[in-house]
């Protein structure tokens, strides 16, 4: 910036090189600028009057050097004759406007006409200058368009700043967002699962006090049967024990879908085909597809036909004290809440048997609790405890 008098030093001007005192760099406009024309005489006034007055000063013979400087270095304020050597400046600096972001142009022209004003309106420019004006004149027109750009440029960066922090802060509050919507899944997966965990206890703890209180085979496969089916709904459902031979018998049974006059024959026979296939399935095996059932069941899937199944084997100390087979219609399948709860039942149900076995076997030695002879003095062999429930 340059003080015109001493007496006025907020009057900012340009001035030209006759007669004009020289200012510090420190004082120069901070604007850079790129002086386009094609008249040497022009580009030589200009120069001078702008020289160690701007904070960077270029100059372009014509359209195409311009449009190379561009390349280079960003401009605040491009100062482009109306005639040149290779086009309209006009044209010219609606072109260059388009080029560059935050480029601000003026136009200047000898004798200029109300045509090419409203020309230089039109493409953007902020004023159309005349060039024979005198030189304190268009130092001030130059000056005042200078300030003017370089007002834009400051629009410009602060623009471009508040945007760089509204993308943060976007970027910030999606982050937030995702977070809390992790955390609320978190949340309802847990929420969920300790509803289960407390549902699965107090299963647990309904199943636990209907089985101590039976003391008997009978009345204990009655209560379990009873129980599950109470939970899980309609199954079928067979319950096989051991016998101090190694094969299985059918213990009690639940018929839900099979014909009736067969269902006994069908469950006799799971107890002979199927259930020593399970007697170490200490986990719940789910059989949900026609592949599973034939891997599992062999020759034998064709008994439970179009099903789901579920298996466990239901022991004590390592020992298989009954077999837990469950089977129904494919299109009701099991669910994992079913699987859970067969699991508890295995658990809680072949601790109760086991106490049960100790209870009618006190006479015996305790390496022969569980598996015994049905055929015993005593009359207290599995068969004896065949139920059809």
């Amino acid at each position: 910036m340059i003080p015109g008098s001493e007496h006025n030093e907020h009057d900012t001007r340009l001035a030209g090189a006759a007669g004009a005192p020289e200012r510090d760099e420190a004082a120069a406009l901070p604007v850079r600028v790129l002086i386009v024309s094609g008249s040497g005489r022009q580009r030589v006034r200009l120069t001078r009057m702008l020289s160690r007055h701007v904070e960077a000063l270029s100059v372009a013979h014509g359209a195409e050097e311009a449009r190379e400087a561009l390349q280079e270095c960003p401009y605040d304020l491009a100062i482009i004759g109306r005639h040149q050597p290779d086009g309209c400046g006009i044209a010219l600096a609606e072109e260059l406007r388009g080029a560059c972001a935050g480029l601000e142009a003026v136009v200047i022209s000898e004798a200029p006409t109300m045509e090419e004003a409203l020309g230089a309106m039109r493409a953007g420019a902020l004023d159309l200058l005349d060039a024979l004006a005198p030189t304190r004149d268009l130092g001030d027109r130059i000056a005042a368009a200078a300030r003017r750009a370089r007002r834009s440029r400051d629009e410009n960066e602060r623009t471009r700043r508040l945007q760089r922090l509204c993308k943060r802060l976007n970027d910030a509050r999606e982050e937030v967002s995702d977070h809390v919507g992790s955390l609320c899944n978190e949340l309802t997966t847990a929420y969920q699962d300790l509803s289960a965990q407390i549902g699965d206890a107090s299963l647990a703890s309904e199943l636990n006090s209907l089985l101590r209180q039976e003391l008997d085979i009978e009345s204990l496969l009655r209560t379990l049967l009873e129980f599950m089916l109470a939970k899980m709904g309609a199954t079928n459902a067979g319950v096989f024990l051991p016998s101090s031979s190694g094969d299985f018998s059918l213990g009690a049974y639940v018929n839900h879908d099979q014909p009736r006059e067969s269902s006994e024959i069908l469950f006799d026979h799971l107890a002979d085909a199927v259930a020593p296939r399970f007697e170490d399935q200490t986990r719940v095996l789910a059989l949900d597809t026609p592949e599973l059932i034939d891997e599992h069941f062999g020759e034998d899937s064709h008994w439970i036909g179009n099903a789901n199944a579920l298996v466990v084997s239901c022991g004590s100390e390592d020992e298989c004290l009954a077999v837990l087979v469950l089977f129904r219609d494919r299109s009701h399948p099991y669910a994992d809440a079913d699987m859970r709860l067969i699991e508890m039942i295995a658990e809680q149900f072949g601790g109760q048997l086991a106490r049960v076995i100790q209870v009618h076997h006190r006479h015996l030695p305790e390496s022969e609790w569980g598996r015994f002879d049905p055929e015993d003095d005593a009359g207290e062999g599995w068969d004896d405890y065949g139920l059809a429930a």
